[in-house]
């Protein structure tokens, strides 16, 4: 079975399998690192199976999925970066708040601010002469929040 969903321009794909594993022997279900992305186990009436359900992202990209991807991921390279996007999750602030809370120049913080909003993972808006910023959408909040328990080894669920 094949879902597959379509968020502005950037096409994901799953692919949902069902396998049958013995729950008294001590096998790993994981085949691979792909498949461990979603697991959804379930009981099946049989007591000497349980049903497994894996959600697998489909890998196939083309190259320029490749570079795009490989340029996202490098804004998040960036400690100063991270600290304007942690400042974020907790909401819309002025580009001075930003400068303030990463304790950096008010130059430097406008330079970070423009590479995160040419590569769309922030968002702006003016009100007068002040411009405010935030999070460009939840996609972002969710990078920084898995990137975070992974970090610390919690688990999380996507």
């Amino acid at each position: 079975m094949t879902n597959a969903t379509q968020e502005k321009k950037y096409p994901v794909a799953e692919e949902t399998t069902t396998k049958k594993i013995n729950p008294t022997l001590n096998l790993n279900p994981i085949n691979s690192a792909v498949d461990a992305i979603n697991l959804a186990p379930t009981n099946t009436n049989d007591a000497n199976t349980m049903t497994v359900k894996l959600s697998v992202l489909d890998a196939s990209l083309s190259e320029e999925e490749y570079d795009r991807l490989t340029e996202l991921f490098k804004q998040f390279a960036c400690n100063s970066r991270l600290k304007i996007l942690f400042r974020l999750t907790l909401g819309e602030c002025s580009a001075s708040e930003l400068a303030e809370s990463a304790q950096m120049s008010q130059s430097a913080t406008s330079h970070q601010l423009k590479d995160l909003k040419l590569a769309r993972i922030i968002k702006s808006r003016k009100a007068g002469k002040q411009v405010f910023y935030s999070l460009d959408d939840h996609h972002v909040l969710n990078i920084l929040k898995i990137g975070k328990e992974h970090l610390r080894g919690e688990h999380c669920c996507v």
